[in-house]
Parts: structure tokens; sequence; C-alpha cells
């Protein structure tokens, strides 16, 4: 069954999405690095970085299943998600993106 979202309501849901995610990550900021990554219980396991953002070149790196996992979701295209992923992580952290890895 096919349902119209008005695209209010789809970024809303998108962003709610986000926010979600973000309370499910550990959110690391030091050097010049934000890092968003898995919860870990265990402080001796490796810990994945789902994303990154870069300081000193302003660049967002995102984990491939993260976006994949947000685009089975949403009925957006890849390059639509990566960019209102973009736009949802400046507004979040008050960080001016110049572009996605």
């Amino acid at each position: 069954m096919n349902y119209a979202i008005p695209n209010e309501r789809l970024n809303n849901l998108m962003s709610d999405y986000l926010n979600d995610f973000m309370d499910g990550c550990n959110v690391s900021k030091f050097d010049s690095f934000i890092a968003l990554s898995k919860k870990n219980h265990d402080d001796f396991e490796y810990t994945e970085v789902l994303m990154e953002y870069d300081y000193s070149d302003s660049r967002l790196w995102m984990d491939t299943n993260t976006v994949n996992n947000f685009i089975t979701w949403f009925p957006i295209s890849r390059p639509e998600a990566k960019k209102f992923i973009k736009d949802w992580f400046e507004n979040t952290f008050n960080v001016k993106i110049s572009y996605v890895s």
C-alpha cells in the first residue's frame, strides 16, 4: 500500500530517525574531529565509527551501511539521503560541511 506523505512530515520523520540514531551512538569530540560511533559496553573492544567530521577540511565521512540503512527507511535517493544527513549534522553540531565522503 502506498501513502502520500507531505514533504514537511517526511523531513520531520527523517530528522527524528537521525536524532534517535544519534541517541544510540557515542559522540566524541577530540582534536579536530566529531565522531559518532556505536555504543560499546566493553571499554576494551573496538568501537565502529559511523560518522566523522573533520574540522581541518570540513569533511563529513559517513559509513556506507549507515547511509544504506537510512535509505531503506525513506523513499529518497542516495544523493538526497547524503544531503539530508549533511544538513542534519550541520544543524545538530553547528558546523559547516564542505563535502561528504
